[in-house]
This record gives structure tokens, C-alpha cells and sequence, in this order.
């Protein structure tokens, strides 16, 4: 014999009662407009210009003076170079990043905390006087200049 199944809380309410009908009412009579959600738009163009109006004034030897807004979106821009596409920061979370200058630099994505040691073992003895570090889960597991006097 069949489990009866469980009531749901609509099945609780009775749609004659006075309370229930202005729910009713209020939900069919407000208008919620939607829009699909946009994406943000990666202006690629704006800052490849931006990247040689630096470029020009500084091998004039130039002051390359920035407001605010436009540092950080330099800055933003040159993270997301140094720490790769996003989605290989999504399906390979495991890393190792050469963290011996800003902006930290990835050497390897990887899918399993083996293979981010296994390539940290291949780039850290090549690499002797650089900072390199491996990391998965978002923790840092090894690092070259960890037993460094």
C-alpha cells in the first residue's frame, strides 16, 4: 500500500478565505518587468588604448599620470591577465603561481592537487631565485623560499 503524501502548504490555505484572496490579488495584479540578465561587457578595445597612450607617453619618458578609476581598472585588468582565464579558475582550481613580483603570475592550472605539486616540482628547482608557490582549495601548500634562511 501507497505512502499517503504529504500536504503541501498550499494545500493548507483555503482560497476562499479573505486573507488568501488579497495574496491572490496583490500577485496577479503587480507587474514585475523582466530583462535577461546582461553580462558584463569586457571592453577589450578601450583597454588596448589606454594600455598604448601608457606605453607612448612612457617611452617618451613621460609621468604617466592616472585618475582613480582608470588605476583600477589597470589594475583589475593586469590581475585577470596575471591569474588567467576564469574559466580555467573554475575548472582547474589548483595552481601554482610565481609570486616573486605583483601581479602574482600562474604557471600551471591544474585539475587535482597532484598534478599542482607535480608541476611545482618541475618550475621550482628550474627557478631557483623565484618565489613559487603551489596552492589548491584556495590554500597555500608549498612554497620555494618556504626553508630559506
Amino acid at each position: 500500500m501507497a505512502k499517503p503524501s504529504k500536504p503541501s502548504n498550499f494545500e493548507y490555505l483555503d482560497p476562499d478565505a479573505p486573507r488568501t484572496k488579497r495574496i491572490i490579488d496583490a500577485a496577479l495584479t503587480v507587474y514585475v518587468p523582466w530583462e535577461p540578465e546582461q553580462p558584463p561587457v569586457f571592453q577589450r578595445a578601450k583597454i588596448a588604448d589606454l594600455a598604448e597612450r601608457i606605453d607612448h607617453r612612457a617611452q617618451q619618458g613621460l609621468t604617466v599620470h592616472l585618475k582613480p578609476a582608470t588605476a583600477r581598472t589597470v589594475a583589475i585588468t593586469m590581475r585577470l591577465y596575471a591569474e588567467g582565464h576564469p574559466i580555467l579558475r573554475n575548472s582547474h582550481p589548483h595552481h601554482v603561481e610565481d609570486w616573486t613580483d605583483e601581479p602574482h603570475t600562474v604557471l600551471a592550472y591544474c585539475a587535482s592537487a597532484t598534478l599542482a605539486v607535480g608541476a611545482w616540482e618541475h618550475y621550482a628547482p628550474q627557478y631557483p631565485q623565484r618565489n613559487l608557490i603551489a596552492m589548491w582549495g584556495g590554500w597555500i601548500t608549498r612554497g620555494s623560499k618556504r626553508d630559506r634562511a
